[in-house]
C-alpha cells in the first residue's frame, strides 16, 4: 500500500538557462512534487518517522534551487534524484514550470522516477 505527499506550487528562484545571459539573473519556478511511498502505518501511530518530513523535501529543494543549472531536465532530475534518497520513497513526480516564452504562460517538464 502506498501514500502520496504532494507539495503544489513551490516557489523557485534559480539560475537556469543555456544563453549565459538567461542565467545571469534568477528565474522564478514553480514546481509541483508528488512523493509517494509506504507511509501507511503514520495514519495509526501518528509518528512522523513512519512518513516522509515533507519540510525536509521543502528544504531540499530549495538548496538545489540555488545552483545554476542550463536545462528544466537536469533541475528535474537532480530534484528527484535527492528526494529519492528520503527513507521509504517508491516515486517521485516532478513538474517544473518556467515563465520565459513571450505569448506563451510557461513552459512546463514533467518526470516521473522510481
Amino acid at each position: 500500500m502506498s501514500t502520496i505527499i504532494s507539495i503544489h506550487s513551490l516557489e523557485l528562484w534559480t539560475r537556469i538557462g543555456v544563453p549565459n545571459l538567461e542565467r545571469a539573473i534568477p528565474q522564478r519556478i514553480l514546481a509541483n512534487i508528488r512523493v509517494e511511498g509506504a507511509w501507511g502505518v503514520a495514519g495509526a501511530t501518528d509518528d512522523l518517522s513512519d512518513t516522509v518530513d515533507y519540510e525536509s523535501v521543502y528544504r531540499k529543494v530549495k538548496m538545489l534551487a540555488q545552483g545554476e543549472r542550463k536545462t528544466l531536465e537536469k533541475f528535474g532530475e537532480d530534484i528527484t534524484a535527492e528526494i529519492l534518497k528520503e527513507k521509504k520513497v517508491q516515486r517521485v513526480t516532478v513538474e517544473l514550470r518556467k515563465f520565459i516564452l513571450p505569448g506563451t504562460r510557461e513552459v512546463s517538464l514533467s518526470l516521473t522516477r522510481p
